[in-house]
């Protein structure tokens, strides 16, 4: 990953009001125990930047949190990591272990670190599925599945071209069932 030209936009979709509920609910995550109530100590100050945008959008503090969204650093001979108030949301490793054991700061969340293949897109969960009777061992997978590029309906190079400028992160889900093979052991297909 490389972001050497900086973000030129960001829309939060929704609405201010949606992005200051979701500050308030953040006072739940403290009676849920230590790590949900650190996850909430590093979530707050971005959050708070996001009603911020809505606020102030041109002002500087807010265009500097945004240019610190994500930053790649290599390792050269070992693993390269990701830095940036984005690994915010990758609080936990995809088996719930705490991938974040740093010191909290409390107005900015630039110094949380992911390392490489520690950040997960998507969780899986087994199911079992009860369809009248015939059961079907399954996995349920939801998640980030892609991204989705679109036109903000800006005008290009000439006064009748738009053109696909901005991406957003595609949610979703899907479940698939899991078979024995000819060993009698069980494999996804």
């Amino acid at each position: 990953m490389e972001l050497c030209c900086g973000i030129p936009s960001v829309t939060l979709l929704g609405e201010r009001e949606d992005w200051e509920k979701l500050v308030k609910k953040l006072d739940r995550l403290y009676q849920l125990g230590d790590e949900p109530a650190r996850f909430a100590q590093l979530l707050q100050p971005v959050l708070n930047n996001f009603v911020a945008s809505f606020d102030r959008p041109e002002s500087p503090d807010v265009l500097d949190f945004w240019s610190r969204c994500a930053h790649e650093h290599s390792m050269l001979s070992g693993l390269d990591y990701l830095t940036g108030w984005v690994t915010v949301f990758c609080f936990w490793d995809a088996d719930g272990k705490l991938l974040y054991q740093g010191p909290i700061h409390l107005t900015s969340s630039a110094e949380f670190k992911a390392r490489g293949s520690t950040l997960g897109y998507f969780a899986s969960v087994p199911v079992t599925v009860d369809d009248n009777g015939k059961m079907y061992d399954t996995v349920k997978l939801a998640g980030l599945v892609g991204i989705q590029a679109q036109s903000s309906g800006v005008m290009l190079d000439s006064p009748e071209e738009t053109g696909l400028d901005s991406i957003q992160p595609v949610l979703g889900w899907w479940m698939y069932e899991k078979r024995k093979d000819s060993a009698g052991k069980t494999v996804d297909i």
